[in-house]
């Protein structure tokens, strides 16, 4: 599975033209004073959200913090000087809305370099599985927490809490905080000669420049934000090659949660890891042809779909991003092979390319 995240990272990164496209080289003084003015907008919305006392503006500022463009002069005090206030909005986050779900995952998480004393503390997890219960990912990770630290007890608590909750994770609630926080940036525009001198670095759709910058680098800060891992649950449900087999009792926990990783907007990587883990689960029972079909569809949808996504660097869609925000990755890609006229069901006798792939559909998802 790790081969599996390398590529769909890959994948994202090929459209995304992200920070590194400021580095020392650009030297026109146009798309220059451009990148200044737009990081001075960016800035602008900053100031006005970090103003206000409620969780999710504050929550919003950081994602605002470190500029689309870094041209710093002094890159280590200013990467630094960000950091701090990163920090510093969390921390006032935390202390007008403890309650919110996002903010008590973010607590239980950053790291204890921060300077806050709440971070990954006990009672930053005794918080999170209060405020965010309803979310399975936030009792697995907490599940790996007892874990790590030989609490059986309450390694089998979170799991059950898991298999009950309602949603899956925080990635759709974070997705839709980054968006809101960068659509309301009132950025200039930018003429022809800006947008050209920007594609002389990196591909880019010269006729929706500013819209295609902005979009993709949301969907980049979305992507490295932190959410739980999949390897424990892989682990505790017995599908990776850590785990050992699991009783009754774990299969339908597990089953539970993967099917609400499945169904909730889900990533393409979680609708690949939910399809695996689900033929594991179910091999040798009445739905093991289903979930391998499934499992063989869901292959041909990132095989085939993955070149529309590259040749999306000089293509801007605004229709896949709006999919992708309301109806999650996995289903925005299916569209954009419909409107693109690629089939999304494999052709009968297809098989993945991926050896590793076409070993778990031969295995029933076992690896």
């Amino acid at each position: 599975m790790k081969t599996l995240f390398v590529h769909v990272v890959l994948a994202i990164a090929v459209v995304v033209p992200g920070p590194a496209s400021a580095q020392p080289g650009i030297d026109d003084p146009e798309l220059l004073a451009w990148m200044h003015a737009a990081n001075a907008a960016q800035h602008a919305r900053y100031e006005a959200l970090a103003s206000r006392e409620d969780p999710r503006s504050l929550l919003m500022a950081m994602h605002l913090v470190h500029p689309m463009f870094p041209l710093r002069e002094d890159p280590e005090t200013e990467l630094a000087a960000e950091k701090a206030r990163a920090w510093a909005l969390l921390e006032r986050a935390a202390r007008v809305g403890p309650d919110d779900p996002l903010v008590a995952w973010k607590l239980a998480n950053c790291p204890t370099d921060s300077g806050l004393a709440l971070c990954g503390s006990p009672a930053s997890r005794e918080r999170l599985a209060t405020v965010a219960g309803s979310h399975a990912a936030s009792h697995l990770w907490l599940a790996q927490v007892a874990q790590a630290v030989g609490d059986g007890a309450a390694v089998e608590t979170h799991l059950q809490a898991a298999a009950e909750a309602p949603s899956y994770s925080f990635e759709h609630e974070i997705g839709e905080l980054v968006w809101t926080a960068w659509e309301t940036i009132d950025f200039p525009e930018a003429g022809e000669q800006v947008a050209q001198a920007y594609g002389r670095h990196v591909e880019i759709d010269p006729d929706a420049f500013v819209d295609q910058v902005v979009a993709l680098s949301v969907l980049a800060r979305i992507a490295a934000h932190a959410v739980p891992g999949y390897q424990f649950p892989m682990a505790a449900c017995g599908i990776s090659g850590q785990g050992e087999a699991v009783g009754e009792m774990r299969r339908r926990q597990c089953l539970a949660i993967f099917t609400t990783m499945a169904s909730e907007k889900p990533t393409l990587l979680q609708r690949m890891i939910s399809d695996r883990a689900l033929l594991h689960l179910r091999s040798g029972a009445p739905e093991a042809e289903d979930a391998k079909a499934r499992l063989r569809t869901t292959w041909w949808i990132y095989e085939a779909g993955t070149p529309l996504i590259t040749a999306m660097s000089t293509q801007h869609d605004p229709d896949h991003l709006r999919a992708w925000r309301e109806r999650g990755e996995y289903q925005a890609l299916v569209e954009l092979m419909q409107r693109r006229g690629v089939a999304t069901v494999p052709p009968d006798g297809w098989l993945p390319e991926s050896e590793e792939a076409r070993q778990l559909l031969d295995d029933d998802g076992k690896r």
